[in-house]
């Protein structure tokens, strides 16, 4: 009996050790072992205590089972689950490892929810390692089944997603193709990723990994195991006591997202759609997702009879009512409902379709289809129409900047507000008859007339066009005629003749090259005089485009307007000639004032033209060879906040979001009264960038000037519009410097940049000293320096979700955000604060370097500064891919690198 007992306690003693968290076997679990929702804190550990096998409460009150995160901080966080997502049991469920080797998860009626299929396959044990891999091992310890191999939502440090494998969240899953593509879809509409990597390839065999020890999520060759492309979190500078732990996780709402944490609470370091509304039904079926002020909005379609599921979940997405949808429509009673501005997207149906119509043959189409519900007319030039059909539902969502327009059949007995329908099939009695039947005599006549109108022009214009007599009529009313508001075409004789066959140069750029012409103006008053133009011969891939796409693409960027862009009057289409006619700027492009050619000596004076702006000098010397110019500060602070504004207007509110992507001082042209505008905007479209949802039209080759390109440009990733915002930072810093960012330092020792020089000096060591322009030493406003220098180095960041929007900027220079903190030194610069080549250089010792890089998340905002100013002279040479500047230059580029920074604050 004392015999027993002591056994007993002894066996017992044992299973203490086997399953309490820290003993020396405690990430083993034998065959047999059980484990219930009310063991607590789990079944086992892994060795490092980073993970733990455990239940834990779901929403509905029930319970999952699965590997959890250990650390207290990140405590229930659910790496992997058995069964996946919505794998449930009652608290006298239980999860085993049965004797023969299967992990069973039973409910509470003692059925089998889930199992491993491991069954007599030589299982011994299973463990849980310090990554947070569940296996099952054999007696040898060769891994027979592993949870790794079934992911759920989330992959862990050094968990491998292989091909044809995915993550499910929800209604949304991850899927890694079999072609290579990683691709984000919703379950029930697989022929619609909504979301790629782009990474399609004739590699045999790829995986997906997030690395074990660095930030980057990449998907890889397994052949030579180099990366294909890689996604990295913005945590990768940040210096902490506490190691990083991270995870990609697909979350419910459909993104997938880096998760990086610290000691501390998880927050997103990387999210493949910072647009949430480019998520396939982000707001359910039925809901259109838009922008609000700060956030993304869901809403329905109320106009076409939709309303919300629920008021207090905009995302669960609409219910049709009184008559929306089209359900139960008398044929006679249909209207069709237009909202501007909404692009939809059907769910999977096979019936859903797309056809080559027009905007109103779109709308007529679904309104004599019984079948179908809504209809959307893509404006991309394509003329596709497409259909939703009533065993399908759509999402959509409404954006300023599409021109898509779409309809919804409506069956109400009143037209809702706002509706802007027509009926079908409206009863008729013989004086409708009547009615029509002299309508369509009507037509028949006026038909005729304009064919016969247009057999005369037609005549005309192949015998008369030419004559000199029309030649000189067509220049002389062109300008007038552009009074209307669109562009008007010239022909080549006409521009040959403006620009004295094409004499004078006002610029040469990586598109073409500018000339000053005149063109005679006529009002309609009978007044005239000519007017200055500046006439753009585009050569290269753009004078190779074809007639129609050029005009199209014309009409779009002539369209486009405001007080801080270059006004674009007119083009001219003919052969192989392609050319665009600009409004003349007087006052030349911003980098003559900030970068003369060449400076006087002390004997200079200086001296105010008659009737020239005030905040503009003009700088005299014995040479005019040596003339330069240069603005005051607060001419330069208010051409920064209208260059921002005019770049705003083509991020944001024109029709079709522009993209720039030559952002420079050459490109930003100075009118009469120095007002800036923006020139060059929309070559992009010209030369043929793809447009992608809610980002524009998205470059995919190489533009630009090099020393202003963003890093993505050499990471191989989309150039959205935050490229633009890098080069206006670039921008900012030469307004406030009066000299190019790329040179060095004039006191360095060491290669460094002169933007890198200054951030060290005005954010690290509280000076101003060799950073603003000597020059506006008299009239620089402390507040205003300390906005821009913040702009500048926000604009610069690496991670270009980091970087503030323009409309952001407006708000920061103009002063309506009153506090703008501290941005945090761009990656690039830490990089080169850290490099390691550098230790053994006595001139730039490495660890005074790295306490610099430890006090980057301490940096406090400048205080207002009185201090003498150190001057910075020196010949520049310029390339310049401008409208007018034809200096030129030989510049590096100024990021070589594709890793972001720190994130500290984004906008």
């Amino acid at each position: 009996m004392i015999f027993s007992t002591l056994c007993c306690a002894c066996l017992a003693t044992l299973a203490t050790l086997i399953f309490r968290p820290g003993a020396s076997a405690a990430n083993i679990i034998p065959l047999g072992s059980k484990l219930r929702p009310t063991d607590t804190p789990g079944w086992i550990s892994s060795p490092n205590q980073t993970f733990r096998v455990s239940f834990y409460p779901t929403a509905t009150g029930r319970y999952s089972v699965g590997v959890l995160y250990n650390s207290a901080s990140i405590n229930n966080t659910v790496a992997w689950t058995a069964g996946g997502t919505g794998m449930e049991v009652g608290a006298s469920g239980f999860f085993e490892i049965s004797a023969d080797g299967d992990l069973i998860l039973t409910n509470d009626s003692r059925t089998a929810l889930w199992n491993s299929s491991t069954r007599s396959l030589g299982v011994s044990k299973a463990s849980v390692g310090d990554d947070g891999n569940l296996a099952l091992l054999s007696g040898n310890g060769s891994v027979v089944w592993q949870s790794f191999d079934s992911p759920t939502n989330t992959l862990v440090s050094g968990q491998r997603l292989k091909q044809n494998s995915a993550l499910t969240a929800g209604k949304y899953i991850a899927n890694l193709e079999a072609s290579g593509n990683l691709s984000l879809f919703q379950a029930d509409n697989v022929k619609y990723a909504y979301w790629s990597s782009n990474t399609a390839s004739a590699f045999a065999s790829v995986y997906a990994l997030l690395g074990a020890n660095t930030s980057a999520f990449a998907i890889y060759n397994e052949d030579d195991q180099t990366p294909i492309r890689n996604w990295t979190s913005n945590d990768y500078t940040s210096i902490s006591p506490t190691p990083h732990v991270r995870r990609v996780t697909l979350d419910n709402d459909g993104n997938l997202r880096i998760y990086t944490s610290a000691g501390g609470d998880w927050v997103i370091g990387w999210e493949a759609l910072p647009d949430y509304c480019e998520i396939y039904s982000y707001c359910g079926p039925y809901g259109l997702c838009g922008y609000g002020d700060d956030n993304f909005v869901c809403s329905c379609p109320s106009q076409a009879g939709y309303a919300m599921i629920d008021e207090e979940n905009p995302r669960a997405g609409c219910r049709s009512v009184a008559g929306g949808g089209g359900q139960n429509c008398a044929s006679q009673s249909a209207k069709m409902v237009e909202l501007n501005h909404t692009m939809l997207f059907p769910s999977a149906s096979a019936g859903n379709t797309n056809f080559r119509y027009g905007n109103d043959d779109c709308r007529q189409n679904c309104l004599l289809n019984s079948a179908c519900i809504a209809a959307t007319a893509v404006s991309d030039g394509s003329g596709t129409c497409r259909l939703v059909l009533s065993d399908s539902s759509f999402t959509g969502y409404q954006d300023l900047s599409t021109t898509s327009n779409s309809f919804f059949k409506f069956c109400g007995s009143d037209v809702p507000p706002a509706a802007t329908g027509e009926e079908l099939g409206s009863e008729t009695d013989g004086t409708d008859g009547d009615k029509k039947w002299v309508i369509a005599a009507v037509a028949a006549v006026l038909s005729t007339a304009v064919v016969m109108a247009a057999a005369q022009v037609g005549l005309w214009w192949a015998c008369c066009r030419h004559s000199r007599r029309w030649q000189s009529y067509s220049a002389q009313y062109a300008l007038m005629e552009y009074a209307s508001g669109a562009p008007i075409q010239f022909t080549y004789r006409e521009l040959r003749k403006a620009t004295d066959n094409f004499k004078e140069k006002l610029g040469e750029g990586g598109f073409g090259t500018v000339f000053k012409g005149i063109l005679p103006v006529t009002s309609s008053t009978g007044g005239g005089g000519d007017r200055e133009v500046a006439v753009k011969r585009l050569d290269g891939r753009l004078a190779e485009q074809g007639e129609k796409q050029f005009r199209m693409e014309v009409a779009v960027i002539g369209g486009t307007h405001h007080l801080n862009l270059v006004r674009l009057l007119g083009f001219c289409a003919e052969g192989h000639h392609r050319l665009l006619v600009y409004e003349y700027m007087i006052n030349g492009s911003l980098d003559k004032y900030l970068f003369p050619a060449a400076e006087p000596e002390a004997a200079m004076h200086v001296s105010a033209e008659e009737g020239a702006d005030p905040g503009v000098v003009q700088v005299a010397s014995s040479s005019r060879k040596e003339q330069g110019f240069f603005m005051d500060w607060e001419t330069r602070y208010e051409v920064l906040l209208g260059t921002a504004r005019g770049i705003t207007y083509l991020h944001q509110e024109c029709r079709d979001r522009i993209i720039h992507s030559d952002i420079k001082p050459e490109n930003i042209l100075l009118d009469s009264t120095f007002t800036a505008k923006v020139a060059d905007f929309g070559l992009a479209r010209l030369a043929g960038a793809v447009k992608q949802k809610n980002l524009g039209y998205v470059t995919m080759f190489l533009r630009g000037t090099r020393g202003y390109l963003a890093p993505e440009w050499r990471s191989n990733l989309p150039i959205t519009v935050k490229a633009d915002v890098f080069s206006f930072g670039m921008v900012v810093l030469e307004t406030i410097t009066g000299r190019r960012n790329f040179d060095p330092p004039v006191d360095s020792s060491h290669s460094i940049s002169f933007s890198e020089h200054a951030y060290r000096q005005y954010f690290l060591h509280k000076q101003v000293d060799g950073i603003a322009d000597e020059r506006v030493m008299n009239s620089l406003d402390m507040e205003q320096f300390d906005r821009a220098m913040k702009v500048a180095f926000w604009c610069m960041q690496v991670q270009p979700s980091t970087r503030p929007s323009m409309s952001k900027i407006v708000q920061m220079l103009d002063g309506s955000m009153q506090t703008v903190q501290s941005p945090p030194m761009p990656k690039s610069f830490v990089d080169h604060i850290l490099d390691v080549s550098m230790e053994d250089d006595p001139k730039y010792p490495l660890r005074a370097n790295e306490q610099e890089a430890s006090n980057l998340e301490a940096i406090e905002p400048i205080p207002h500064v009185q201090s003498s100013f150190r001057a910075t002279t020196g010949t520049h040479s310029v390339i310049s891919n401008s409208s007018y500047s034809n200096s030129s230059h030989s510049a590096i580029g100024y990021s070589d690198i594709d890793l972001p920074n720190n994130t500290f604050k984004t906008f």
